[in-house]
């Protein structure tokens, strides 16, 4: 049998550069005598690096209009020299890494290779997956193996539709690996590069169905553990399989463990955690893009909105940026003309206390958020009334989100929900972000509790302006909504898209059940009936009526309303304070339509219509 890393050739070693696959030099440095967990901290003057160049490089950085930046960590020798935190993304927190994932997907692969999970990546792709049948079968898709998922030189047709339009038809499937291998073929397997998201999502299935475990797991038994790596969030597919393209969120810190990894031959702290082979037959060839800006080379993971791991070999380098979208240009010209030029010796040199007093301030002073100057917010318009609290069902959109809601329940700020089919929301269904209408942010928590800055303002008397950071991510979001009647018009822009405009779509008010207060001297009461016609629990028409005492409260009573039911709630708080749930949400006297598992729901009885 041949090596299991004969097959790594000079081909592969070319165009998994292209697709994001580490390649890196092994150099004789070594390791600090501990880089587990935490990483050792150093002045750049102690590890041979001028400190005024890198103030130069936080202060270029913070200037940029094209590229928005999150994050900044420099690691020389094993030491941290810079880390530095642009506002509102802080330290700690974990950072969508987008493609970058990829770089990862590929290193397990190899671990797998090393563990004797997979065999060979000579291996036909097909025959990982007995059980399925695929469509489109042919001579050329029965050749695809492994290594051609590897190098994206699948041979699949992306011609007739484009990759990315593939990948969003893919995500909108119940078995995304189905739909995968049921791609037609344009040519031969290892024909040529072809950019290929759904064939990395392979990658993560084959690791599933040759170790009984998802990537994620797997990954946290011989990557992330070893590594200290504890802080990971990596979400499934509908079938439970880790999505192998795209979406494993890590905290800067472990972004650059993988990178000083892949420096140090596959080694961690005396462990061998990538094989030696898949490292060292990663290097034995190597590709001039022509990007270097005359610096030997360096060699990166790269995803989407600015996501960067970079290892630059000969210096010892490691440098990781993560981003909220631009150009790539600007940081090929951070790292040209600051970064690199900073390593100036191998030995220490002078100490410079001045410089790194600079960068320390400097440093802390983009982390910290700016003065708060809120601004006046003016009386709300009439429609803010009319409309707070209700819920309007979306049409079809390129977003997959089903309903929104607005609250205004204080002067200053709004609260707005969305509940969403989870898509390409990564399974989350609901969300609810406050909105300042101060011109000052609300933080909520978002997608893996990641914080989300939000404001927004009326900016005239129907349309509703709001601005959604995903702190941890390239998106930032600009949601215009207009009110016209009973319906809404929404607009969306990805601004971390070089302002990506979409497709308008409309909502339509939800028609709420009536909801009557009952009089009396007793304890508040109130009756709920539902008129829907609806005759199925998991279709519109069935009713969640919750009790609590507002947003954010624990529920009291939960009541189910079949079509036609009538119920009378008790409660302590005055009627309108009951509450319906809309998918979750919280709307006042009125309601929304449950799309969800409402068996997954508590279910009380409805109290007897005299109150007792």
């Amino acid at each position: 049998m041949k090596s299991l890393y004969t097959k790594i050739n000079a081909k592969i070693i070319v165009t998994a550069i292209i697709c994001l696959v580490f390649l890196l030099l092994v150099l004789g440095y070594g390791m600090p005598d501990k880089v587990t967990t935490d990483w050792p901290e150093s002045t750049p003057e102690e590890q041979g690096m001028d400190s005024e160049l890198l103030v130069e490089a936080l202060d270029f950085l913070a200037e940029q209009e094209d590229y928005e930046v999150h994050s900044l960590l420099v690691v020389r020798n094993g030491y941290i020299v810079t880390d530095a935190y642009f506002y509102p993304f802080a330290e700690e927190t974990m950072h969508n890494t987008f493609s970058v994932t990829k770089s990862i997907m590929a290193t397990l692969i190899g671990i797998a290779l090393d563990q004797g999970y997979i065999e060979s990546i000579e291996q036909p792709v097909l025959g990982f997956f007995p059980e399925k049948t695929a469509a489109n079968l042919d001579a050329n898709k029965q050749a695809m193996t492994l290594e051609d998922l590897l190098t994206m030189e699948t041979g699949f047709d992306f011609i007739s539709q484009p990759e990315d339009t593939l990948w969003e038809m893919m995500l909108t499937t119940d078995d995304w690996v189905q739909f995968t291998l049921n791609l037609p073929m344009l040519e031969a397997p290892s024909t040529s590069f072809a950019y290929c998201s759904p064939g990395s999502h392979l990658l993560s299935a084959i690791i599933q169905q040759t170790t009984g475990m998802s990537t994620l797991n797997f990954a946290n038994e011989y990557l992330f553990g070893p590594l200290g790596i504890a802080d990971v969030a990596w979400p499934s597919d509908p079938q439970g399989i880790t999505h192998g393209w795209s979406d494993l969120h890590l905290s800067p810190y472990d972004m650059a463990k993988i990178g000083y990894l892949y420096l140090n031959d596959g080694s961690w702290d005396g462990q061998q955690i990538v094989p030696v082979e898949w490292v060292t037959a990663a290097t034995e060839v190597h590709a001039d893009f022509g990007n270097n800006s005359g610096y030997p080379e360096h060699y990166s993971a790269i995803g989407h909105g600015g996501q960067y791991i970079k290892v630059s070999p000969d210096r010892n380098l490691v440098v990781v940026l993560t981003g909220g979208g631009g150009i790539t240009g600007v940081v090929d010209e951070v790292l040209s003309s600051y970064i690199f030029p900073a390593v100036k010796s191998d030995e220490p040199l002078p100490a410079n206390p001045d410089s790194v007093d600079s960068l320390e301030h400097l440093i802390q002073s983009l982390s910290t958020p700016p003065p708060a100057e809120p601004k006046d917010v003016p009386p709300l318009p009439e429609i803010a009334h009319i409309i707070s609290g209700k819920t309007y069902q979306l049409d079809v959109n390129p977003f997959g989100l089903l309903s929104i809601t607005l609250n205004f329940n204080e002067p200053d700020e709004a609260l707005l929900g969305i509940t969403s089919s989870g898509v390409l929301t990564m399974g989350y269904t609901e969300y609810e972000w406050l909105i300042g209408m101060d011109n000052v942010e609300r933080f909520s928590p978002g997608t893996f509790d990641i914080p989300v800055a939000g404001k927004g303002s009326w900016e005239t008397d129907s349309y509703f302006s709001a601005q959604i950071d995903e702190t941890g991510s390239y998106h930032t979001w600009q949601v215009g909504l207009h009110f016209e009647g009973d319906e809404v018009i929404c607009r969306i822009q990805d601004l971390g898209e070089s302002v990506r405009d979409y497709p308008k779509f409309i909502g339509r008010l939800v028609k709420g059940p009536d909801v009557t207060p009952d009089s009396g001297d007793t304890s508040p009461t109130v009756t709920v009936t539902n008129p829907s016609k609806g005759t199925s629990p998991d279709k519109p028409g069935w009713w969640v009526i919750a009790v609590r005492d507002g947003p954010g409260s624990d529920y009291d009573l939960i009541y189910f309303l079949e079509p036609g039911e009538t119920a009378v709630a008790v409660g302590r708080d005055e009627p309108g304070d009951w509450l319906l749930l809309d998918d979750g949400g919280w709307v006042s006297a009125s309601a929304g339509v449950v799309t969800g598992d409402i068996e997954a729901l508590p279910i009380v009885p409805a109290p007897s219509t005299t109150g007792q």
